[in-house]
């Protein structure tokens, strides 16, 4: 059949280790089973026009980096859908040329207790060269006593990333090394996410569809856990931070006031990317700073190294149940994380259970594409609908 009217959809493809456009990258929209090709421009951009309205696999992919793939859809006449699009560099290196010697070293020191990020420091490296990088003085912070003085490392190309680990010994920390100011456990006001009012946290869309398989941007997840706060004062303006969120941005609040409590970051480069689909590792270690993190004692996951940005993040999570990665034993951390998953994991932080033969028959068909037998049923239906609860021996919930 065909759809009444047209839409158009435009790609941003970028680098992910830098945030730098990729020109010339290639861009593949599949619709009914039909492909059509595009290239980005030199402001590494694919403007595909003249879409009918529908369901849109897209596909961006350059010389050197792990393509990725989008799903986007068009729900009305004359809409303009953007998608940023961030490519990982490939393992293998892959399409030769200047690029794969161009590395960058970040330094990052790290609350041990809440997880924020205390201090970012890059500088441009060469490839090869062996480096030892001290861990620096910040104030009000002690290097944790399981953390070395200095790490050395090999740069290899793209970013290389050393991580500290530090314990809060200022006069207005609890005396425990935790953060005073965040986590949902410390008995404080900032940072504390609703575990008892089970209000529903995402929505569905106009068209009666949840779109469960749908990745979720950056914007969006700041949108749920400021939806989800308990802070008083959430809704005084928080001054910005990032030079790539206007004042009147619909999610200018909600990302402005969880980094200013230290849970969201932005980029080395001063940007935050609010349209650009967020990763497994970002969300794990944004749910992660809510709570103390917990270390395990082996590797979890076959692709999360020890030197991984968000390994601790990541690890945390999994200790606490929170997630479980796939199969295969990976994590997928460069992934984008889609809807379902993303509601899974935020139910697991808030102890939010339901289970299929509890939840109300009529409620089945609330949305289109959400069928029972999906594999998030359950969680989607308990993000989406509020209710009263009660809680049963086993720890799911009774809705009425």
């Amino acid at each position: 059949s065909t759809n009444a009217g047209t839409g158009s959809i435009t790609v941003t493809v970028t680098a992910s280790s830098t945030g730098s456009v990729l020109s010339g990258a290639t861009v593949k929209a599949t619709y009914n089973g039909t492909t059509a090709t595009y290239t980005t421009d030199s402001s590494g951009v694919a403007a595909i026009t003249g879409a009918e309205l529908g369901d849109y696999s897209v596909t961006a992919s350059y010389s050197g980096y792990t393509s990725t793939t989008e799903s986007v859809t068009l729900t009305q006449a004359a809409q303009d859908q953007s998608v940023d699009m961030a490519l990982v560099k490939s393992s293998s290196g892959g399409g030769g040329g200047s690029s794969s010697s161009s590395a960058t070293l970040l330094v990052r020191g790290i609350d041990k207790a809440s997880g924020r990020v205390i201090y970012e420091d890059s500088t441009s490296a060469t490839v090869g060269q062996s480096k030892t990088v001290a861990a620096p003085s910040i104030d009000g912070y002690a290097l944790d006593s399981d953390a070395e003085a200095s790490q050395t490392i090999t740069i290899t190309s793209g970013t290389n990333t050393v991580t500290f680990y530090y314990n809060d010994v200022s006069e207005d920390s609890d005396g425990t090394g935790t953060a005073s100011d965040t986590g949902a456990d410390t008995g404080t006001e900032t940072g504390v996410l609703e575990m008892d009012e089970h209000i529903d946290y995402i929505d569905g869309y106009a068209d009666g569809t949840v779109r469960p398989d749908n990745n979720i941007s950056r914007a969006e997840v700041a949108a749920i856990f400021f939806k989800l706060l308990k802070d008083s004062g959430k809704n005084v303006a928080a001054a910005g931070t990032f030079t790539d969120v206007a004042a009147d941005k619909w999610y200018a609040q909600s990302v402005n006031y969880l980094a200013s409590i230290g849970i969201l970051d932005g980029y080395a480069d001063g940007t935050f990317r609010p349209e650009q689909t967020i990763t497994r590792a970002e969300f794990a270690a944004i749910a992660s700073r809510f709570d103390k993190l917990e270390a395990s004692e082996s590797v979890v996951f076959s692709d999360v190294s020890a030197d991984h940005w968000a390994e601790g993040y990541i690890n945390s999570a999994y200790v606490k149940g929170w997630v479980t990665g796939f199969a295969d034993g990976t994590f997928r951390p460069d992934e984008s994380i889609t809807r379902a998953q993303t509601v899974t994991i935020i139910d697991n932080v808030l102890d939010r259970k339901i289970q299929k033969e509890n939840i109300p028959e009529e409620l089945y068909g609330t949305y289109s594409d959400l069928t029972e037998d999906h594999w998030a049923f359950e969680a989607i239906m308990e993000a989406s609908i509020e209710h009263d609860y009660e809680r049963q021996s086993d720890g799911t919930e009774l809705w009425h």
